[in-house]
């Protein structure tokens, strides 16, 4: 019976021993990585799972440690983060997607050097008064380093701006040395066909008939700004086909045919697919954030609508000096014909004394 007991002692022992050293492994690398938990608004409560990437950033931070407003500057670029990440051949740590509460947890290295850029992959679509559009979450960077000591993992809280499908271009003009430059204060209306007429966007969102776009108060005039942009504001369009129409342009500049049909896609908005870009004479346009293009858009000034500078002309020279020369030139001619009738009558004169 003695016996029996030392040897399930024993047993036990030795059992206990070996998990140890087989445990001991594992637990030594789960002390390496360490957890970001996150909380994604749920959007209007619709409960729609989100995937969410995280990268590692910290080369890109390293590189940039001497800008400080690097970090909030990538927090703004939600639609072309895909972009900066490509080109900076960030790599991808994980990826996961919020449960029905949106939260979720990352597994990523606990290196104090480690700087990581959380993305959302793809916008939330929401509907309100019949008009649908798309929220997506501020990409974010977390700083391993502020988070050494802590007791608690980190945890992130998800900031989303709303992205709306708002028409644009750029006006520009074409100089005589072929340079383009941004030409302000040049007026646009926007129409639609319906039987091969044209019925213009008015002041209230309606639509109206009009011989006379430019002069008709009832008609929305969009204007381009200083840098050229030209935007339609605060108008939800149904899907279809529209034309911009220049009406005015500057001074010394031609309005060409094709600036008098600009031609604006907008696709149907179907049910539980992305949703499809704006398109302008065919090339998609992006979204704007919080009412704010990308930064990329602006910069690029694209795409841009071109008018000519109008054909200088030989003309005289300005209208003050012109008048004075010619002053000039007839009193010269009244002098030399005053001058050689004196000379004619003198000789006469002297002619008949003799």
């Amino acid at each position: 019976m003695i016996k029996k007991m030392l040897y399930f002692l024993t047993g036990c022992c030795l059992f206990g021993l070996l998990s140890w050293q087989f445990n001991w492994p594992v637990l030594a690398q789960n002390q390496t990585d360490t957890t970001i938990a996150l909380q994604h608004q749920v959007v209007n409560q619709t409960k729609q799972r989100t995937r969410f990437d995280v990268y590692d950033m910290s080369n890109l931070a390293a590189a940039h440690r001497q800008d400080p407003h690097y970090n909030q500057t990538l927090k703004t670029q939600a639609q072309t983060i895909q972009t900066i990440i490509q080109d900076q051949h960030l790599a991808l740590v994980d990826s996961q997607v919020t449960d029905a509460l949106g939260q979720l947890v990352f597994h990523v290295p606990q290196a104090e050097n480690k700087t990581y850029l959380i993305v959302q992959r793809q916008p939330d679509t929401i509907t309100q008064n019949g008009q649908t559009n798309q929220v997506v979450a501020d990409p974010m960077v977390v700083k391993m380093a502020d988070y050494v000591g802590l007791a608690q993992p980190a945890m992130i809280q998800t900031k989303s701006t709303g992205l709306k499908r708002q028409p644009y271009f750029f006006k520009y003009g074409q100089t005589q040395n072929k340079g383009e430059i941004p030409l302000s204060a040049v007026r646009f209306v926007l129409y639609q066909r319906r039987q091969r007429q044209k019925y213009y966007l008015t002041q209230t969102g309606d639509w109206c008939q009009s011989t006379t776009p430019k002069q008709d108060s009832r008609v929305k005039k969009i204007l381009s700004d200083s840098r050229g942009l030209v935007i339609l504001q605060d108008y939800q369009l149904p899907a279809g086909r529209y034309f911009f129409e220049e009406v005015q342009t500057q001074p010394n500049y031609l309005i060409s045919s094709a600036a008098q049909a600009i031609q604006l896609d907008v696709p149907v908005v179907a049910d539980n697919t992305p949703l499809s870009p704006m398109r302008l004479n065919g090339e998609p346009l992006w979204q704007t954030a919080a009412g704010q293009l990308p930064n990329q858009v602006m910069t690029t000034a694209q795409p841009r609508v071109i008018n000519a500078q109008k054909q200088a002309t030989t003309q005289l020279p300005a209208t003050g000096q012109a008048k004075a020369m010619m002053s000039l030139i007839g009193l010269t001619i009244l002098v030399m014909s005053f001058l050689l009738l004196a000379g004619l009558y003198t000789k006469r004169g002297l002619n008949h004394e003799k």
